[in-house]
């Protein structure tokens, strides 16, 4: 496990932070932090969470702790559950907040997942449940608040989603029928416990549905493919979809030369996405223009490990690697030699020409 975690500046404008009862329960959360493995799971005993976020504070029991986690489940910001007889904890949006986790670099989690309790709702009880849910107006039959639209679900005091709630657990003999079915948003659910935890946008997707099935409120293109793990939580917004245009690189760029830079900026922990790489070509066309090699840049820049393409010093003018490059100096040179040349011509003209003159004023004055 890494020796500590991210902790992002939004945590100081976070809601659902803000929703926990006092200072007290904030701190825990962000020192319990550090302690999560690489899924975001830690244990979920009180006792242990107290050894681990505070050793050496008397006055922070076990007591204490285990009230802390239950009001931050409530709030949305853990999961608390049980596994193989034990008691874990699941941090949520870990893998959002921590954007330099390197999974490959760290031991896997020794903490079971959490179990899961989701099951595909077949479309007739779907639509009976959406359409009752609108009839409502999105009120939550529990504490009776409005949602309110964001993007493609409803939310309540701006962030708490509705969820799929069984009325009598399945622990205790419920059943998926309609009956048995409604929405509720998610702070009542996790309070009431067995539950059956599937939101609007997991709904829609473990219904199963074909494009065409899909009601016109949902955003199509935020619809899984149907090989999707269903314990799998579901994106709160839309995630923009990935660019599928690739950059075409030059002819006048070689491919060695480039390649050399792309895999150095990789080991440098600094890829090159499709549109630095875009930019970076047309960096390299304006050093073109201005009379450098773009190859011998492309090759200062992977030898010294540098993130940008800059000019090439005045000593390097036609080296790549230390070496002459024979086409950048062949060029130079021919260059020069049709200038010294075009010098030369123009003034031999100017020679012949005074001589002309001269020998023209010497027959005007000859008697």
């Amino acid at each position: 496990m890494a020796e500590g975690r991210m902790l992002k500046r939004v945590i100081t404008t976070s809601p659902r932070l803000a929703a926990l009862k006092n200072d007290t329960h904030r701190l825990i959360y962000t020192w319990l932090i550090p302690f999560l493995d690489v899924e975001g799971r830690c244990d979920g005993d009180p006792r242990i969470v107290k050894g681990m976020v505070a050793p050496l504070l008397d006055h922070v029991t076990p007591k204490l702790i285990e009230g802390a986690l239950q009001d931050m489940e409530r709030n949305g910001l853990v999961v608390l559950y049980e596994a193989s007889g034990k008691k874990c904890l699941s941090l949520e949006r870990f893998e959002i907040n921590q954007t330099n986790l390197r999974k490959d670099r760290e031991s896997p989690s020794k903490i079971p997942p959490i179990p899961s309790t989701r099951r595909p709702i077949k479309k007739d009880i779907y639509d009976k449940l959406w359409n009752d849910f609108n009839s409502s107006g999105h009120i939550c039959p529990v504490c009776q608040k409005q949602g309110e639209k964001r993007r493609n679900t409803y939310v309540v005091d701006g962030y708490v989603p509705f969820e799929i709630d069984h009325i009598v657990a399945l622990s205790k003999g419920g059943q998926d029928a309609v009956e048995n079915l409604h929405i509720i948003c998610r702070t009542c659910n996790r309070s009431k416990g067995n539950s059956a935890g599937l939101t609007l946008d997991e709904l829609w997707m473990n219904s199963r549905l074909t494009p065409d099935e899909l009601p016109p409120n949902i955003i199509k293109e935020n619809i899984r493919e149907e090989n999707i793990r269903e314990d799998m939580e579901a994106p709160p917004f839309p995630l923009p979809e990935k660019s599928t245009q690739k950059s075409t690189i030059p002819t006048w760029i070689e491919k060695t030369a480039w390649d050399g830079f792309v895999e150095m900026r990789k080991k440098i922990r600094k890829p090159l996405t499709e549109r630095a790489q875009a930019l970076a070509i047309k960096k390299l066309e304006q050093h073109r223009n201005r009379g450098h090699d773009p190859n011998a840049i492309l090759d200062q820049s992977t030898l010294n490990g540098w993130q940008d393409l800059y000019e090439l010093k005045p000593n390097q003018g036609g080296q790549r690697n230390g070496k002459p490059n024979t086409n950048f100096r062949d060029e130079k040179r021919t260059a020069l030699h049709q200038q010294v040349a075009d010098e030369a011509k123009r003034i031999n003209e100017e020679y012949e020409r005074a001589l002309a003159e001269q020998a023209a004023n010497q027959a005007e004055g000859e008697p």
